[in-house]
């Protein structure tokens, strides 16, 4: 699948050090704790960018991090323009993966869940913060204030 050519930006959830902006024009990359290289710091159930003003969503092995991923289908649905794409690499589950997630992975692994969801401030919040310590916790405090600022990153741009 091919992200569309446009005007618009195209947002990259969970971009870490950001190497997708190398292939991707007008990318805006983004993380849930501030890290150089990053533009924004946010929440991708509540994403501060205008309605209709992305060419596409991409992420890669992201999903499956995201608290609540109906509210982030609703707010991606809402921001990106129509005959945009959300586009994402999620991990397949094999024989193989199956042993190493549930054996040797910090995080939960359940591919049989009735539900897809993750509890606000549950065990994957607990191992983040101890993996990124304070940095995540400052990050997760001022989420809203500090880094976004109540704006939408699309439309002021």
């Amino acid at each position: 699948m091919a992200i569309p050519s446009g005007k618009e930006p195209v947002l990259e959830l969970g971009s870490g050090a950001g190497f997708l902006r190398q292939y991707i024009p007008d990318l805006i990359t983004s993380e849930v704790f501030r890290c150089p290289g990053v533009d924004l710091v946010l929440d991708a159930t509540h994403l501060p960018i205008a309605d209709a003003s992305l060419r596409g969503i991409v992420m890669t092995d992201v999903l499956h991090h995201i608290r609540d991923s109906r509210s982030f289908f609703s707010e991606a649905t809402r921001c990106v323009r129509p005959g945009g794409v959300i586009a994402m690499i999620e991990p397949w589950v094999t024989p193989w993966s199956r042993l190493v997630y549930t054996k040797f992975h910090h995080e939960p692994f359940q591919p049989k869940a009735s539900k897809w969801e993750l509890p606000e401030g549950g065990l994957y919040r607990r191992q983040m913060e101890h993996c990124l310590g304070s940095c995540l916790k400052e990050t997760m405090s001022n989420l809203g204030e500090n880094s976004l600022n109540g704006s939408s990153f699309a439309s002021s741009r």
